[in-house]
């Protein structure tokens, strides 16, 4: 793709701009060993209500995680870093507990070109969902999806769905 770092700092900044409240972002952090050009992560704490009318006096939270990651051209070897990079970031931020319902953690690879049939059938296939036992509580999920700047798609896994929905404004607008 002709200029590939300038469409991905726009599409950044058309993200950054679709995230809003309840997320917090932050440019060029530095997450687990690795620089990103764009980290957004929200957290809900709420009250526990029985039938969501009668107070319990408990609460929970649940989080999201989310890293932008531009790759130009991703092969089989860079998903295989690439998604062991996810694995490590979500046993770094999710932190279950008894109060935890859940967390997303979920990694955008924003590239310049579509990717190899082997890496989009990997993505799509991606489940890597946790449940965590007593004394701890709630359950993990790792959402994938790949954005292909030049012909204007996406690849995600099953969970990451929603993930893709939220960027699809961004996409249109490049």
């Amino acid at each position: 793709m002709q200029d590939f770092e300038s469409a991905c700092a726009r599409f950044l900044t058309l993200c950054e701009q679709d995230l809003k409240a309840p997320f917090v972002c932050e440019r060029d952090a530095l997450i687990e060993g690795r620089w990103t050009p764009l980290y957004a992560q929200f957290t809900l704490n709420t009250e526990r209500k029985v039938f969501g009318i009668m107070s319990t006096g408990n609460h929970t939270h649940s989080h999201e995680y989310c890293i932008f990651l531009p790759v130009e051209r991703v092969d089989e070897a860079g998903l295989d870093e690439l998604l062991a990079y996810l694995g490590r970031v979500r046993n770094s931020c999710v932190q279950p507990d008894h109060s935890h319902e859940f967390s997303l953690v979920s990694l955008v690879l924003v590239t310049g070109g579509a990717p190899d049939r082997a890496v989009a059938k990997r993505i799509k296939k991606l489940v890597e969902d946790v449940q965590y036992r007593e004394p701890q509580r709630g359950w993990s999920s790792v959402r994938v999806a790949l954005v292909d700047l030049e012909r204007r798609k996406m690849v995600c896994n099953r969970a990451g769905t929603a993930l893709a929905d939220r960027m699809k404004s961004a996409l249109q607008k490049l």
